[in-house]
């Protein structure tokens, strides 16, 4: 019997689109058993803005390990300006480490090195055209553009009531 190729992808995941799944769907190409891993609430907000995320770690991570695609999904522990990545790759040692274009290239030179230091294949995916209009920040922009605060509250108290 042949050995499973193990998959590490990492990402936030707070606001889940179908985005996500299309990234996840296409690292999971690669290999046989997709581990994703996800930062802590703290890395978030470090990373991101204040206010965020959204839903916290576990309710994340939930969500991810409920995708047909996906096998296993971690929250990685690491100080909040430290990149989880690199922790990630140690953690779980994949076959293949799989990651958008859409890096700090400081962090993706760490990435690299340590991925021939391990002997890991690294694969960078590049946003698939047309995927500007599923990411997290299109939805915040779509909803400040056409929502007063008044409005929202309205519908959350609404939606809160039924």
């Amino acid at each position: 019997m042949s050995k499973l190729r193990k998959i590490l992808f990492g990402g936030s995941f707070d606001m889940f689109h179908s985005g996500h799944i299309e990234v996840l769907k296409r690292a999971k190409e690669f290999g046989d058993y997709l581990v994703v891993m996800l930062p802590t609430d703290e890395r978030v907000r470090y990373k991101k803005h204040p206010a965020l995320p959204i839903y916290k770690a576990e309710e994340r991570r939930t969500v991810i390990a409920n995708l047909k695609c996906v096998d296993e999904a971690i929250i990685v522990q690491e100080v909040p300006e430290k990149s989880i990545s690199l922790k990630g790759i140690r953690l779980v040692k994949p076959d293949v480490y799989v990651r958008t274009s859409e890096v700090n290239q400081d962090d993706l030179m760490a990435e690299v090195a340590l991925c021939r230091e391990l002997n890991i294949e690294m694969v960078i995916l590049n946003r698939q055209p047309g995927s500007a209009f599923r990411s997290s920040s299109r939805i915040i922009d779509y909803i400040l553009k056409n929502f007063t605060p008044e409005e929202m509250r309205k519908m959350i108290v609404e939606d809160e009531t039924k």
